[in-house]
């Protein structure tokens, strides 16, 4: 586990549920993780985990990536999965994968980019058309014994695979990809001897609406913000807000403790500002809810924050 600053201070770890995880996603709306792992290279089934913030395996499924499962890519607003799988073979496409959180609906397409043994990490970048993936992508030789070529970074559209921008690294055998929300650039990590590193690289497109300082660097963004609930705890109304610094698009939901959707509030597009939400207790399907823990969501282009609400009748 490391910082998010510059210097990648160090603060301690959590067990991984499998010996060889190869790719991490945080899961805000109930702040767990989604693990992509390959426990086994003649295994038949690869495993996606979801663990929580002490390590605790919490539900897990075959990931449709079967042959050589790397990266791994989560979009909040419409709770998809995104699976690359490296494959085996030499000759053989890359494959994404896309499958719901219990790991059923699954779609797929073969990546057009080329050479042998390529993708790895995957990423979501919120201010892509309909939100794009990331990709990194490593181009081997196809020799008895592959030479690495090149790495480049990718930039996909979700629905095909389309490449819409990319960027060759410089020597750098780079296995994972990151968006960083504050400033729109991108974290990436490099397995090499000597050079080991986590580094920071300008991002495709940035966060729009951003300004710069005079220095000719991004300036930080307004945050976006969700207010504590009042009264706490409730027993029939109750009263709180949320604010975004840009037009974007908003999911508000309320779910219980088990993770289960009780209410939505918020499912589109809103314009900046301050939205007040005024809830009576009642659930989507109109039944009362009853006493206990709920958790608000606040999922935008801009980031995620979570908020504790009790309910005593």
């Amino acid at each position: 586990m490391y910082s998010s600053d510059s210097n990648v201070t160090y603060l301690g770890y959590i067990p991984s549920p499998d010996s060889c995880p190869t790719d991490i996603k945080y899961c805000a709306y109930d702040n767990t993780f989604w693990i992509a792992a390959d426990p086994n290279a003649t295994a038949p089934s690869k495993i996606i985990y979801k663990i929580n913030t002490s390590g605790t395996v919490l539900r897990q499924f075959a990931n449709p990536a079967n042959d050589y499962p790397t990266g791994l890519a989560w979009v909040p607003t419409s709770r998809w999965l995104y699976a690359a799988d490296r494959r085996s073979a030499a000759g053989s496409p890359g494959i994404i994968y896309r499958c719901d959180t219990l790991g059923g609906n699954i779609s797929s397409y073969n990546l057009s980019i080329g050479d042998n043994y390529g993708p790895r990490g995957l990423a979501i970048e919120p201010y892509g058309p309909d939100t794009t993936l990331l990709l990194v992508y490593t181009h081997f030789s196809s020799d008895a014994t592959p030479v690495l070529l090149k790495v480049a970074l990718y930039e996909l559209r979700r629905s095909d695979g389309a490449v819409l921008n990319s960027v060759v690294l410089p020597g750098w055998n780079v296995r994972g990809v990151e968006y960083d929300p504050r400033d729109g650039n991108y974290w990436l990590t490099i397995a090499q001897n000597p050079n080991r590193a986590i580094v920071k690289i300008l991002g495709f497109r940035g966060i729009p609406g951003v300004g710069v300082d005079e220095s000719g660097k991004p300036s930080p963004m307004e945050k976006i913000t969700l207010s504590p609930g009042m009264p706490t705890p409730f027993s029939k109304n109750l009263k709180f807000s949320y604010s975004v610094p840009v037009k974007t698009r908003v999911k508000l939901a309320l779910y219980d403790i088990t993770g289960r959707l009780v209410k939505t509030f918020v499912n589109g597009e809103v314009e900046p500002g301050t939205k007040t939400i005024i809830w009576d207790g009642v659930a989507d399907d109109n039944k009362v809810c009853a006493s206990g823990v709920y958790l608000c969501h606040l999922e935008t282009e801009h980031g995620s924050l979570v908020r504790k609400f009790v309910l005593a009748r």
